[in-house]
C-alpha cells in the first residue's frame, strides 16, 4: 500500500464539523482551529469558510482552519 505523503485540502463548505473532519481525514489533512461566526445566509453549525483554500497542498496531516455559521445574530 502507498502512504500519502502530502495532504490536498478539500473544499469544506456547506458540510458539519463531523462531515468535514471525515472528508479531511480522507485527505490526509486534521483540523486546525475552529472560528464561530454569525451568518444570516449559512445555517448554524455549517462551514462558511476555510484556510488554506481548496486544493492547497500540504504536508502529510496539516491542519486546516474552519469558520463555521453561528446562525442568524439575536
Amino acid at each position: 500500500t502507498s502512504t500519502v505523503s502530502h495532504c490536498t485540502v478539500p473544499g469544506l463548505f456547506g458540510l458539519t464539523i463531523t462531515g468535514a473532519k471525515a472528508r479531511l481525514k480522507a485527505h490526509a489533512c486534521t483540523l486546525g482551529s475552529i472560528r464561530r461566526v454569525y451568518s444570516k445566509v449559512i445555517r448554524a453549525g455549517y462551514i462558511m469558510g476555510q484556510s488554506p483554500k481548496k486544493g492547497a497542498v500540504l504536508t502529510h496531516g496539516a491542519p486546516v482552519s474552519v469558520t463555521v455559521s453561528r446562525g442568524p445574530q439575536g
